[in-house]
């Protein structure tokens, strides 16, 4: 149950909240502000002229941003109370006896809205040289990657039906007018780690889309080292992408996400988990493409050898 929304008059009549709920407080206790942002280092190299009019045309061009907005505010106003929404005033002045922003129907903020509510893991074959430990050790392998394959499987379709249950019941408590404000948040998080563990599963099952016309007619030697070479570039960006989405999982950890209490840093943390994913499967084809060259083994591309792997999905 979310009791309230923090929104400025403009932003609540353009993302129609007036449809979730029919109360706004006008609360007063946000200051929009325009300015420029530059260094002081930028600044100072200016010329003293320069500076005075830089000082002189930012104030005016924020005056005309700040009473443009202010001059709309009555006119969005009537559009709310024309769209069913009641607008309560409440005294704003510094006193010990004010009322709260959050009563029975009001929100907590400036104009604030109260709302209801792979068959490439397979090891080699075992020769006769191979003794009965290395054989069990094999077959314990192929069992684990098996398992770990069936365990991401489930995840994402637990993931995914958990993400059109959410969608669904928002979608029917809003016709009825109850909407979760959440559900939307969440079926968004839920999403983008769909979309890398996704990843990360074709990746290891070799079926992401590519383009092979360039590539099939060359010979298995260079078609093997072109698909080594674009993996080693590929594993450089997934490295940088992991560290930065790191850094930003780092800077997000206090923002709220949405409408949510949750941590934004739930939807970063899947970039730099869904790259480390993305990278140790790729490793694990590479080097298995390597071992395996003299059976025509790739990278990214299914042989003969990969007969046993799942089905690709096809378009």
């Amino acid at each position: 149950m979310i009791d309230s929304v923090e929104v400025q008059l403009p932003a609540g009549y353009n993302s129609k909240l007036f449809e979730v709920t029919k109360y706004v407080t006008k609360t007063g206790h946000i200051s929009l502000i325009t300015g420029l942002v530059t260094s002081a280092k930028w600044f100072s190299s200016l010329p003293a002229d320069q500076q005075k009019i830089l000082r002189e045309e930012a104030l005016r061009a924020g005056d005309v941003a700040s009473y443009g907005t202010r001059d709309k505010l009555a006119e969005i106003e009537k559009s709310l109370k024309a769209a069913g929404m009641t607008v309560d005033e409440i005294d704003v002045t510094p006193s010990g006896t004010r009322r709260p922003a959050s009563t029975t129907n009001s929100g907590t903020a400036n104009c604030a809205t109260s709302c209801r509510r792979s068959p490439s893991s397979f090891p080699r074959q075992s020769t006769s040289r191979a003794g009965p430990l290395r054989r069990a050790r094999r077959a314990e392998d192929c069992c684990d990657a098996q398992a770990s394959r069936q365990i991401e499987l489930a995840i994402c379709v637990i993931l995914l039906a958990l993400i059109t249950g959410l969608v669904f019941v928002a979608s029917v408590m809003r016709f009825f007018g109850y909407p979760l404000v959440w559900s939307v948040d969440l079926a968004q998080l839920l999403f983008i780690w769909v979309c890398f563990l996704g990843a990360d599963k074709a990746m290891r099952e070799k079926t992401h889309l590519g383009m092979e016309i360039p590539v099939k007619y060359l010979p298995y030697k260079y078609h093997l080292w072109l698909e080594l070479t674009c993996s080693a570039i590929i594993l450089a960006f997934l490295a940088v992408l992991a560290v930065k989405g790191y850094e930003l999982t780092l800077l997000n950890i206090e923002r709220t996400f949405g409408d949510s209490t949750l941590s934004y840093g739930w939807v970063t943390a899947a970039v730099p988990a869904g790259c480390a994913l993305l990278g140790a499967s790729l490793v694990h084809n590479m080097v298995h493409a390597f071992r395996r060259r003299r059976q025509g083994a790739l990278v990214y591309s299914r042989t003969a050898i990969d007969k046993h792997a799942p089905p690709a999905l096809e378009l």
